[in-house]
């Protein structure tokens, strides 16, 4: 993602990522975020958090120069 190209769509269902959280925390990090693409129901019985709760420091992240 930081050498420009275009990750894989990340999809979700109803706003909740489905697939792809790790492709959409890398792109918050470097500011570009991934394509969404809307998919089929989630899958999942974990509880949903909301990305406004996660809290991203792109200190402890940026790749190395």
């Amino acid at each position: 993602m930081a050498k420009e190209s275009t990750a894989p769509p990340i999809k979700q269902a109803g706003g909740v990522i489905i697939e792809g959280n790790h492709r959409y925390v890398a792109g918050r990090i470097v500011r570009r975020d991934p394509p969404i693409e809307e998919g089929a129901a989630p899958f999942t019985q974990r509880p949903i958090r909301d990305w406004k709760d996660v809290a991203i420091d792109s200190v402890d992240w940026n790749p190395p120069k």
